[in-house]
């Protein structure tokens, strides 16, 4: 049986490279010395146990409330986490609020991190398209319009 495993730089700690490894004849953890894109060398990749897809964690953030709760049924507007004082108070309550703030900027670094930025040509070019394109729209509209006022009036009288 062969298992799916995700190799992490020792250094960065970040996932680089996927494999497979055979579960009965390999049970120790997996170590190879390959290229790391972000240190830029050659460094010590380690196994990291990859989640089955049945049993992958769920994010904290922005999930709907539950009827067990025991609140209203609904989050304050701009929390994106349940309500922590619907039902009771004290420093726990404000440590899980706390701890849940950091769950969700910890995974939105995560995400930034994943997103590939445009050039500064790119974006001047893009900008520059959208640019012209809504000057021509609206010269477009604003002939429709004036033409269909002139309709109207001459039916109009």
């Amino acid at each position: 049986m062969r298992n799916n495993i995700t190799l992490a730089c020792t250094e960065c700690k970040r996932r680089n490279y996927t494999t497979t490894k055979n579960k009965r004849t390999m049970q120790d953890r997996l170590e190879m010395k390959k290229f790391c894109k972000f240190c830029k060398t050659h460094t010590a990749q380690e196994t990291k146990q990859r989640q089955e897809e049945g049993n992958r964690p769920v994010a904290l953030t922005a999930r709907a409330p539950d009827s067990k709760s025991g609140c209203w049924g609904s989050n304050p507007p701009g929390l994106p986490f349940p309500s922590a004082y619907c039902t009771g108070h004290g420093l726990d309550k404000i440590k899980q609020i706390l701890d849940v703030v950091r769950q969700f900027l910890k995974e939105s670094r995560a995400e930034l991190k994943k997103v590939t930025w445009p050039t500064p040509r790119q974006a001047l070019t893009s900008t520059s398209v959208v640019v012209v394109l809504t000057i021509i729209v609206s010269m477009v509209l604003g002939l429709v319009d004036f033409g269909l006022v002139k309709i109207v009036r001459f039916v109009l009288g």
